[in-house]
């Protein structure tokens, strides 16, 4: 996959992240602990896959030189 497409996919997550917040606030259920842990892993599963991506792009350079 090309980096536009992991641009707009970044871009979207942002919304993504940004309506859940907005449905968890309205229903309440930022009050939950066990909501809360979920979307913590979501984001570290999330955070780990960008940080992969990252080096392999990074390995890639490394090898075109």
């Amino acid at each position: 996959m090309n980096g536009k497409f992991w641009k707009w996919a970044h871009f979207g997550g942002i919304f993504l992240f940004i309506a859940l917040w907005i449905f968890a606030t309205i229903t309440g259920l930022v009050e939950s602990v066990v909501f809360v842990s979920h979307v913590s892993m979501i984001a570290l599963v999330l955070a780990e896959f960008s940080a992969w991506q990252a080096s392999r792009t990074e390995q890639k350079e490394d090898e075109d030189k």
